[in-house]
């Protein structure tokens, strides 16, 4: 027997509603694509993860940092006059977008050629390559990964599921010379007390780090290259960027023409300028470490 789309539809919403979700099967035209919705109803859920300077949540409980600040400048331009902000950690934000938890992930994410399978990503809003922070006595004058990869007691504090982590494993480090810590602060405690040689993280980030602890005076930030591997130097650079749904193309078109639009204005210069992102702090320091990092 024929079965109708009501009856599918049907079959589908109890089924859905066993598992406390409704399927996108028996949605409204306006809700099979998150841009129509988004236009149409003017609120956009946005997914984020606490990483000073670019996304953080003040003493009022206000969502502020580079991210969601030029996306604010963003859905004005689109037209979306309300964002419902969405807490939770960076390694879960692919895959909370995926499960449709919110619409878009403001949250300075890297473009990388991994995360590229799982999401659309929009233009980058800046260039932000990586860095290491070390111990100040253990630099010396290009920061390489090299030693960490010849020296298999070396340490390397990363944030899980970060691009820094596909990072050191690209330039083989072991799995077991990462250091997994949840968040810059807790790495930082690890550098400093010698349970990790070195933190990757973003150079805007870490020179932030740096800036604003007062009990940081004996740290360094050190960039990262890679002259041998144009692969590898490309993914140090850093892109960060807004991500969406893969199926979203309309809605990450939308997001790179206001974009287009927003970028390189004083509105936008404001908000860079406002998280220290115009120019890097005196501290930070160019220079290579040493050749090993200190085994302990």
């Amino acid at each position: 027997m024929r079965t109708t789309r009501r009856q599918a539809c049907t079959t589908l919403i109890f089924g859905a509603l066993a598992l406390g979700v409704l399927s996108s099967a028996c949605a409204t035209p306006e809700e099979r694509s998150t841009w129509e919705r988004v236009s149409r109803t003017g609120i956009v859920r946005v997914g984020y993860a606490v990483e000073v300077p670019f996304a953080l949540v003040d003493s009022t409980g206000h969502v502020s940092g580079e991210s969601p600040e030029v996306l604010r400048l963003v859905m004005k331009n689109l037209g979306v006059d309300s964002i419902e902000w969405v807490a939770t950690e960076f390694r879960s934000l692919i895959l909370e977008l995926q499960r449709g938890e919110f619409d878009v992930i403001a949250a300075g994410m890297y473009i990388t050629p991994e995360r590229e399978r799982s999401v659309l990503f929009t233009r980058p809003t800046l260039r932000d390559p990586t860095a290491l922070l070390v111990r100040s006595a253990d630099v010396e004058v290009g920061g390489s990964l090299e030693a960490f990869a010849a020296d298999r007691q070396a340490r390397l504090a990363i944030i899980a599921g970060s691009a820094e982590e596909q990072l050191a494993l690209a330039a083989g480090l072991a799995p077991d010379q990462l250091l997994n810590v949840p968040d810059p602060t807790t790495a930082r405690v690890a550098v400093q007390s010698q349970n990790a040689d070195a933190f990757m993280l973003s150079m805007i980030s870490l020179a932030h780090l740096r800036r604003t602890r007062a009990d940081s005076a004996d740290l360094a930030v050190v960039p990262l290259a890679f002259p041998n591997d144009t692969a590898l130097q490309e993914m140090a650079q850093g892109r960060p960027a807004y991500a969406v749904r893969l199926d979203d193309t309309d809605f990450r078109d939308a997001l790179n023409g206001a974009l287009n639009e927003v970028l390189g204005t004083p509105a936008h210069q404001i908000v860079k300028q406002q998280f220290g992102i115009e120019n890097l702090p005196e501290a930070t320091v160019t220079g290579t470490l040493r050749q090993p990092p200190p085994s302990r």
